[in-house]
């Protein structure tokens, strides 16, 4: 039964994630179509976005600490991301210009709600049904499905908008509700946090999560989130922009080859994301970490100064293969370094406050840095990002040692 329970929580945060993180590509690749140029009033709902995300995270986190039904609100983000999806899609129909934007903010608001649900939830799930040295593996196996999901889904944004237009879009809206239904439909009376007496431990009045105060969590997760944030803000801020880069500075068309190129530095994470996971189990969790700092912030400056096609699409290749690593390398480490009960909070206060609070500032930044009246091109926004990044190493040997499992 354990092991049942095992490979079924594995399906369906795989489909989870491969559906959550497929749809946050979405926005991303209507961007050069929906606001071309545009590059501040981009970086400013990508910024709504992740903020968003940031602030409702914790709460998810803790709440479902308490009452464990991880299937539930699982599928419910999945939802709240298809109505964004849905909105994003149809909003050319109904305004235009300026406007545009101001009727995109709700929807960028939704988005950013719905995606700040699967990867807490994932990791807490994963953490509590594949205990032991076999965790960061799968972490990795799902993680990589996630990565197909941004791989595979800026190629059917860019086939549907070629083909038949911006609204087509839409259609992707149903697989993420078909998705949760069956994700729902997984984890449904999966027990979770049981303890020795059988009684779940978020049906008592007072839970192992709220027993554990935050000044306990806090001191522990503090360094994770800081490289959390830098992190964030370096590949969250880099991959929002690729693709207007790309248009911008190396004259690629808005066309399958740019979504093929797009896709190819997605799609490395897909073997990343194992692999990190592998290292991690075997070598250590803070090394695999500055392992993937260091070799994505080679790979950009290399990309950055390549002008080769063949050879920049490789360093961009490469950059996906190292920096988007996140999940077996961040969640993993943040529900190790904290007490039991705390598994959950601590990864909506690491991923969401820090990769995700990252993730809001690297658009904001990167799109100011851009604007004529700052540095005033997409090439010197990137470095400055970049540098940021590889920085964090230094912040990298105050995070605590991973307790014993």
């Amino acid at each position: 039964m354990q092991q049942q329970d095992a490979m079924k929580s594995l399906i369906a945060t795989s489909v989870a994630h491969f559906l959550n993180d497929g749809t946050l590509y979405i926005f991303i690749t209507l961007f050069p179509k929906l606001l071309p140029s545009e590059y501040f009033l981009t970086g400013v709902l990508l910024a709504i976005q992740n903020f968003f995300s940031v602030a409702v995270s914790p709460f998810i986190g803790r709440r479902t600490d308490s009452v464990k039904n991880y299937g539930r609100v699982l599928s419910l983000g999945l939802v709240i991301m298809g109505i964004g999806t849905v909105g994003y899609s149809i909003s050319v129909l109904i305004v235009s210009g300026f406007s545009l934007f101001l009727f995109l903010v709700p929807f960028s608001i939704i988005a950013g709600i719905g995606s700040s649900v699967y990867h807490p939830l994932g990791a807490a799930v994963l953490n509590q049904k594949w205990r032991g040295q076999i965790l960061g593996r799968a972490m990795g196996v799902n993680g990589a499905i996630g990565s197909f999901g941004r791989a595979i889904y800026p190629l059917f944004v860019v086939g549907l908008v070629v083909a038949f237009g911006i609204p087509s879009v839409a259609v992707l809206a149903v697989l993420v509700f078909g998705g949760a239904a069956l994700v729902s439909s997984l984890l449904h009376g999966m027990s979770f946090g049981k303890d020795q007496s059988g009684m779940i431990k978020g049906d008592s009045k007072k839970t192992n999560a709220q027993k554990v105060p935050m000044n306990l969590i806090l001191p522990k997760v503090l360094a994770l989130t800081i490289i959390a944030f830098t992190r964030g803000l370096f590949s969250v801020g880099l991959v929002s922009f690729i693709q207007q880069y790309l248009i911008q500075v190396r004259n690629l068309q808005y066309s399958i080859q740019l979504g093929i190129v797009f896709a190819f530095m997605l799609g490395m994470a897909i073997l990343g994301q194992p692999v990190f996971g592998y290292i991690a189990d075997r070598f250590g969790r803070r090394l695999s970490l500055g392992l993937s700092i260091v070799g994505s912030g080679v790979a950009m400056l290399l990309f950055l100064n390549v002008g080769n096609p063949i050879l920049s699409s490789i360093c961009l290749g490469l950059f996906g293969f190292f920096g988007l690593t996140g999940f077996p390398l961040l969640l993993p480490l943040a529900t190790t370094i904290v007490p039991e009960g705390a598994q959950t909070i601590s990864g909506s206060i690491v991923w969401g406050v820090g990769n995700v609070g990252g993730g809001a500032a690297g658009p904001f930044i990167i799109g100011l840095l851009a604007e004529p009246m700052f540095l005033g091109s997409l090439s010197s926004a990137f470095y400055v990002v970049t540098i940021i990044g590889i920085a964090s190493l230094g912040i990298l040997p105050f995070v605590p040692k991973p307790r014993a499992r």
